[in-house]
């Protein structure tokens, strides 16, 4: 079984290139220790200072953010929930792309971090669906999910996703292990800029 912390994180964004101009415009991240128990959450509207985009997908408007802290006034908080944890999302490299270029835009180094991708471990797991998008995989697990493309409600259902797959009966110690088995451990706080938190945040409807 996995030895170490996963930090499972979910954004909405105002597109879907983080090189060119789409920025986040809110995160969450469902923090799990090694025996996939949550240990903390932390979820935040984010201001792009930019318009918000596809609303009609996310459900944010422009006014939702406009007292949200901006990214940089999160950039120390987000990096204390990821530091020492494997990043994990479902489809990790969209998130993390995202994650990623916020820091550099700051001008801040992004750590190598070790990932993991709910979708690709329930695909290899369980290869019973046509589609292993959130939707799908949800709707197999019996996983609720209040609400589609909220960053914490969707960060919640991958996290609960991860825990049912990797406690299946069915599931055998030597499945589960083969995901891991090439994973390096996650860096530490040390390995992340020196940036003070804030400790500020804008929950989604606060």
């Amino acid at each position: 079984m996995p030895r170490f912390d996963f930090a499972v994180v979910d954004v909405e964004t105002t597109g879907f290139s983080p090189g060119r101009d789409d920025r986040i415009v809110e995160i969450a991240i469902v923090r799990l220790d090694a025996e996939g128990q949550v240990t903390g959450e932390f979820a935040t509207l984010v201001k792009p200072d930019r318009d918000v985009g596809p609303t009609h997908v996310h459900g944010i408007e422009d006014a939702d953010v406009a007292a949200a802290p901006r990214f940089a006034d999160i950039a120390g908080d987000v990096a204390r929930r990821l530091a020492g944890a494997v990043f994990t999302a479902h489809n990790v490299g969209f998130d993390l792309r995202f994650v990623a270029a916020e820091y550099e835009r700051l001008g801040h180094r992004f750590p190598a971090l070790p990932t993991l991708c709910t979708m690709s471990v329930a695909r290899q797991l369980d290869g019973t669906l046509d589609s292993y998008n959130l939707d799908s995989c949800c709707a197999r697990f019996g996983i609720r999910r209040p609400e589609a493309h909220s960053a914490l409600h969707d960060a919640r259902a991958a996290a609960r996703l991860l825990q049912m797959l990797l406690h299946r009966p069915d599931v055998t110690s030597r499945d589960a292990m083969s995901i891991f088995r090439r994973m390096e451990p996650p860096p530490g706080l040390d390995a992340w800029p020196t940036i003070q938190a804030s400790g500020r945040a804008l929950p989604r409807g606060a």
